[in-house]
């Protein structure tokens, strides 16, 4: 009995015991549950947490982005308007500088002559067009206008060379002493002696800007103030009015350089008798050479087409410019040249030189000393002449020179050993009879001499003996009188 209560007993333990571990295992797990749902609820709200701070974050980036956005527009309307200013500023300042300042200079000498009081004509914003850059540029580009058309009506009416040194010495004076304002009115005590200095600074400047300009334009291969000269193609033509434009820049610009420092010294020391401080002299230095780069552009272009008329087109007789049955045209003497021009362009400032040809003279004077060297003999230009054409063997250069000073072939002097002194529209004659085709001049031959192999193909010369001599020596014995076709 004892044994069965014992047996119980135990029994009852170990199911207590069981019961006990079951109980156990289940607080266990509702503890673990409990903090994997803390965990989990910690960890959600920190990522709802992060994923509000990176909205907030999102939503700051926007709004200033959008600011920068408003800011960028409200400064590009900004500079917008500043440009627009800018460029009415700079269009005020030309207006200024081309007719403005003219007409009050012009209107401050008959005040001061006749005792009128024409007012003065000005901007509305004349003070802040004088004050800002744009405006002075502008009046700067004005100017420049005004004195290119100065510079065509002196150098027309007097028959000189448009921006050499005498027609820009005298559009300086006009300018300065006519066409600029003086800055202390017509009232002034010395209203006349101002504007005679300012005429003579005016004048010396610009006559050295010429100066220089030709001078620096020769030392580059440039000739002239009137730098290349076109040929008969339009394209060439083109290229070399370009090509003018950027030589009378160029020279133009180093001689306004050269000529600030004239009108800088020149101003101080007649307007305060004492030499120009260094910042004055910098100023106008840098002004002189940007109006003389300025200047050299607009007259290129202005003048360019009218030179390459005259020097391809000559003034000659009707005849000679429209030629016809027999008559002459200028382009013969043209089609003799054989060299390129670019060659002979760097030998004419040795040419000139020969010449006596000077800085200051006038297309006028420089066609005298050419005619006359060329009638004296001393130096031809020496044509081979055969039956079936002329070639050109001496006096390139002078030839080239002459069709670009305009000269027509009725007035060029040439030699030949056939013909001996005579003209190239006179030559042009007796190689083309009325009615015949125009002899074309062959561009092939050598500079200095006439080649014989090149002219093989042309007439020979049969004597009574049954001698065949080829054409270059038929011409000597022709201008010797020695066959009969030569009497």
């Amino acid at each position: 009995m004892e044994l069965w209560n014992d047996i119980t007993y135990i029994a009852n333990k170990i199911e207590d015991t069981a019961a006990g571990a079951v109980k156990g295992v289940e607080h266990a797990a509702e503890h673990v549950a409990h903090a994997a749902s803390t965990v989990l609820s910690n960890e959600a709200h920190a990522a709802m947490k992060l994923g509000s701070t990176a909205l907030h974050d999102v939503s700051a980036v926007g709004s200033a982005v959008l600011g920068t956005g408003k800011e960028v527009a409200k400064d590009y309307l900004k500079a917008n308007e500043w440009v627009d200013h800018q460029a009415l500023l700079f269009g005020e300042g030309v207006v200024t500088g081309a007719i403005l300042n003219p007409v009050n200079a012009i209107d401050q000498i008959v005040n001061h002559v006749t005792g009128w009081k024409l007012p003065e004509l000005a901007l509305t914003n004349q003070a802040e067009v004088n004050d800002s850059w744009a405006g002075k540029i502008g009046i700067v580009g004005g100017t420049i206008v005004d004195f290119v058309a100065t510079d065509g009506a002196v150098s027309g009416v007097l028959g000189l060379e448009a921006g050499g040194m005498a027609s820009l010495a005298i559009t300086g004076a006009v300018q300065g002493g006519i066409l600029t304002p003086s800055k202390s009115g017509e009232s002034g005590g010395h209203f006349v002696l101002d504007r005679l200095k300012a005429a003579a600074v005016d004048s010396v400047t610009f006559a050295t800007m010429a100066g220089v300009a030709g001078a620096v334009a020769g030392a580059a291969g440039g000739g002239s103030a009137i730098a290349a000269e076109a040929t008969e193609s339009a394209v060439t033509q083109t290229t070399s009015v370009a090509s003018r434009v950027l030589t009378q820049s160029a020279s133009n610009a180093v001689g306004g350089g050269v000529s600030g420092i004239v009108q800088a010294e020149g101003n101080s020391l007649l307007n305060k008798g004492k030499l120009a401080s260094s910042t004055d002299l910098a100023q106008e230095v840098v002004t002189s050479t940007a109006f003389g780069g300025a200047f050299g552009a607009l007259s290129g272009l202005v003048h360019g087409g009218t030179e390459v008329d005259n020097a391809g087109a000559g003034t000659g007789s009707q005849a000679a410019r429209d030629g016809g049955d027999g008559a002459p045209t200028d382009n013969f003497g043209k089609s003799l040249i054989n060299r390129p021009a670019e060659d002979l362009e760097r030998k004419m400032p040795s040419l000139k030189s020969d010449l006596n040809v000077r800085l200051w003279d006038t297309r006028s004077a420089q066609r005298r000393k050419l005619l006359a060297n060329l009638e004296d003999g001393s130096n031809r230009i020496k044509i081979a002449v055969s039956d079936s054409g002329c070639s050109l063997y001496g006096g390139n250069t002078r030839l080239y020179y002459a069709k670009k000073l305009g000269i027509p072939d009725d007035q060029i002097t040439v030699w030949s050993l056939k013909y001996g002194q005579t003209t190239l529209a006179d030559l042009e004659k007796r190689m083309r009879p009325p009615g015949a085709e125009k002899p074309s001049g062959t561009n092939d031959q050598s500079p200095e001499s006439p080649s014989a192999g090149s002219l093989e193909t042309r007439d020979t010369l049969k004597l009574s003996d049954g001698t065949t001599v080829d054409p270059v020596t038929a011409d000597v014995m022709r201008g010797l009188g020695l066959t009969p076709d030569s009497r």
